[in-house]
């Protein structure tokens, strides 16, 4: 869904009437949510999980829904068929799970897709969401969220209800531009010594969006819309 200007009504009053930058960050993107609600606890070393209120819990390594491959396979083009996303899974650095949204998004040519904690919701106080750009211009573009544990040996809720990541467009000739930026602000003469870089420099526009110093109206910008595909 589309992120909300209120943040889900967690905003205070003068801020969503009168703070229209606090409005415009919370509405710019879209919510995505947990597939389905389940449990996940973390002892340090290895994650357990249960989709069951904690009547049983299991071991994750990586779990698939039953019967998701066959439908994925089904659905999906011949070249990503057997390549099914598992719903839940461990990564190799510790204290990490990776929890797909049973969501693939498309979006025109040239654009990305940053996926990011929500943008002023409370956050959680038992994990941190990694930020990422996904090119899903080119690529198989399924939508995860990276989990970083901060506390062990507690109970963890999903809840389908409520947004685990933001998505939002992002032009790939402004991460280039920024990306040059960044270099020549960086750069040193042959004496080792910083070397200035001129504010015009920096403040050169790609013409599409603020993140590599433009002054476009985010209203004016015209994103693409992504296509959004559940299974």
């Amino acid at each position: 869904m589309r992120a909300d200007r209120s943040a889900l009504g967690m905003l205070p009053t003068a801020a969503f009437q009168y703070g229209e930058p606090v409005c415009a960050a919370s509405a710019f993107g879209w919510y995505v949510f947990p597939p389905a609600a389940f449990h996940v606890q973390w002892d340090g070393t290895a994650f357990v999980w249960t989709h069951d209120e904690g009547d049983m819990w299991q071991p994750l390594v990586s779990e698939h829904f039953p019967g998701l491959p066959e439908r994925f396979d089904a659905a999906a083009p011949e070249d990503v068929r057997g390549f099914a996303p598992p719903f839940l899974s461990r990564v190799a650095q510790p204290g990490v799970l990776q929890i797909w949204s049973w969501l693939l998004v498309r979006t025109a040519p040239g654009w990305s897709v940053l996926v990011r904690p929500p943008a002023n919701l409370p956050r959680s106080q038992h994990f941190e969401i990694y930020e990422g750009i996904i090119e899903t211009d080119r690529w198989f573009s399924a939508v995860f969220a990276n989990l970083r544990m901060i506390k062990a040996n507690r109970p963890i809720a999903f809840d389908p209800t409520q947004p685990l990541v933001q998505c939002i467009g992002s032009a790939m000739s402004c991460r280039h531009a920024a990306r040059a930026s960044a270099a020549k602000t960086a750069s040193c003469d042959t004496a080792g010594r910083a070397t200035a870089v001129p504010v015009a420099t920096l403040k050169r526009s790609c013409g599409r969006c603020r993140c590599c110093g433009c002054r476009n109206d985010f209203a004016k910008l015209a994103i693409p819309h992504p296509r959004w595909i559940a299974f």
